[in-house]
């Protein structure tokens, strides 16, 4: 999707792990509004799966934010784990 190179201009952070067993990946938003979000869906995140070929189930729930607390969020590009990805296989 190119979304670390071209950023939705609605997003604020986007963090993802995977879930317990393998069963999929958890993805946690902060997104200036909520029509930035169903826009991007619509016009990104579909077409991208669709064209990897990846037809599953994706469960999607938009709360408001309640709080927000990041006093090293200047640090989280240097984590080890960013730098350096996983393949798959």
């Amino acid at each position: 999707m190119g979304v670390e190179h071209k950023p939705a201009p609605d997003i604020y952070i986007h963090l993802a792990t995977p879930m317990e067993g393998g069963t999929g990946i958890r993805v946690i938003e902060l997104w200036n509004n909520k029509e930035g979000f169903e826009s991007f869906i619509q016009q990104r995140m579909i077409p991208a799966a669709t064209g990897l070929g990846v037809h599953r189930e994706t469960k999607v729930s938009v709360t408001p934010l309640l709080n927000a607390f990041a006093p090293r969020l200047n640090e989280i590009v240097g984590l080890p784990q960013l730098r350096k990805r996983p393949t798959t296989p």
